[in-house]
């Protein structure tokens, strides 16, 4: 009996033990337990590897508000991502152009970049193999596809045949018309360029000036010349030739008919008084409050409009020149100028082209493209949420719907910077009546045959 006491004492005794022992265990556990998870999200955190640092350059102006949004997104992704090292920098145009030129001649230029894609802005990096083909990019992406960038907009980045960059934006152009005036005058709206010319007669008549065309540095006349010089037969192809090598003055003498008719325009009083004197803002303004009843605008002014300007204008198809083989009812201008670019450099170190590739992919993602969509005229087939859309936006994109864009434009296939300022600069000098249109195409030719 005793025995048995004795055991079973013992038997108590070491079960207590056990139970204090596991009480124990789980009471340590308890008050270690936010401890020992703060330490191993520690451990995580400092074990998470950084991929080698890149360097974007962007103009997302820090001192706007309009780019905010853009600045909160990717500081978003990037802590998301905390395996990316990113060193954003930006810098505006003019400062951008010269902080590129100097980057390439020290060939350190940014691993990815946002800038222009036409070659009168990008042909030194184009000339100087810094930058990947399209192709390329797209190549080496998860995301992208080759259906994104069209064909037509790849065209406007295009480099001796070779398409460079993501094109993403550009600025279309459109004959806009001040439809208050041309119901007040019973003015029919113009189909033909004579149509065009007759109407004028009506608001000459009447103080108002029929298109407000000017030329400051070639701008934006050099838009109105392509969308009168488009039209002609093989204007197209020639234009295009351009890029490959081609005078601007082609042998059908297109340049000097085109510069007849801005030298007739004149003559007839059409344009302001003084054309050299009026920039693109400037030639918009005199539309909107009534000076004059037309001209050829970009999409950036067309975003600008309250709702009622925009009730004021109606966007109609460029009159048609005589001699002219394009139907205007069935195309508009569309120039892809601004995407992505990505350093060739950059991407050959195989310590960057991932993180390089995962930056791209987020640059062309619906969330950034559609920030973009608020302000400028996207070029890629992607679903955009237009819901936000203003009611100029909303026309702009009506009168685009079933027509078939060009991009065959000087703008966009003049691919030395020397060249496109010469060119722009006989523009302004055939608009102040220095030079005739004979003397205008024999100076254009010139300037190619100087510097191709």
């Amino acid at each position: 009996m005793k025995k048995r006491l004795i055991s079973l004492v013992m038997t108590v005794t070491i079960a207590l033990i056990f139970l204090a022992g596991c009480g124990s265990d789980k009471l340590i556990s308890k008050n270690e337990q936010k401890t020992q998870d703060e330490d191993e999200g520690k451990a995580e955190k400092s074990e998470v590897k950084k991929y080698k640092k890149i360097r974007f350059l962007c103009d997302w102006n820090t001192e706007l508000e309009r780019y905010d949004a853009f600045h909160e997104a990717l500081n978003k992704w990037l802590a998301d991502n905390p395996e990316m090292d990113v060193e954003v920098e930006v810098a505006l145009d003019p400062d951008n152009k010269t902080k590129m030129q100097v980057e390439l001649a020290a060939g350190n230029i940014p691993d990815v970049f946002k800038w222009w894609v036409t070659p009168t802005n990008a042909a030194n990096l184009y000339e100087n193999d810094a930058v990947l083909d399209t192709n390329t990019i797209i190549e080496a992406s998860n995301v992208l596809t080759q259906d994104m960038f069209p064909m037509e907009a790849r065209s406007t980045g295009t480099y001796k045949g070779v398409s460079y960059g993501l094109p993403i934006y550009g600025t279309s152009g459109y004959f806009v018309i001040n439809k208050e005036l041309y119901d007040e005058y019973n003015v029919p709206i113009p189909k033909t360029y004579e149509d065009f010319r007759e109407g004028a007669k009506i608001f000459i008549e009447n103080g108002i000036i029929p298109f407000a065309s000017g030329s400051v540095a070639g701008n934006p006349s050099h838009y109105w010349m392509s969308a009168l010089w488009v039209q002609f037969p093989n204007a197209v192809e020639e234009i295009d030739a351009i890029a490959e090598g081609g005078n601007i003055a082609s042998a059908t003498g297109i340049s000097k008919k085109v510069a007849e008719i801005i030298q007739e325009d004149i003559s007839l009083g059409m344009y302001p008084r003084d054309p050299v004197a009026n920039n693109a803002d400037a030639c918009f303004a005199m539309v909107m409050d009534g000076r004059a009843a037309a001209c050829y605008a970009m999409s950036y002014q067309m975003f600008l409009l309250s709702p009622e300007d925009n009730k004021k204008i109606e966007l109609i198809s460029t009159p048609r020149v005589e001699g002219g083989s394009m139907d205007t009812d069935e195309y508009y201008y569309m120039s892809p100028t601004n995407g992505y670019q990505v350093s060739k450099k950059g991407f050959e170190d195989t310590e960057k082209r991932e993180p390089i590739m995962k930056l791209v992919e987020f640059l062309c993602s619906p969330e950034i493209i559609n920030l973009w969509a608020e302000t400028e005229e996207m070029n890629v087939n992607m679903e955009i949420d237009s819901s936000a859309y203003s009611e100029a936006r909303l026309k702009m994109e009506e009168f685009k719907k079933d027509r078939t864009p060009y991009s065959a434009v000087h703008f966009t296939r003049i691919n030395n910077a020397t060249i496109w300022t010469e060119y722009k600069n006989k523009i302004d000098e055939l608009y102040s009546g220095l030079i005739t249109p004979d003397e205008f195409e024999q100076a254009i030719s010139k300037v190619w045959e100087d510097n191709k």
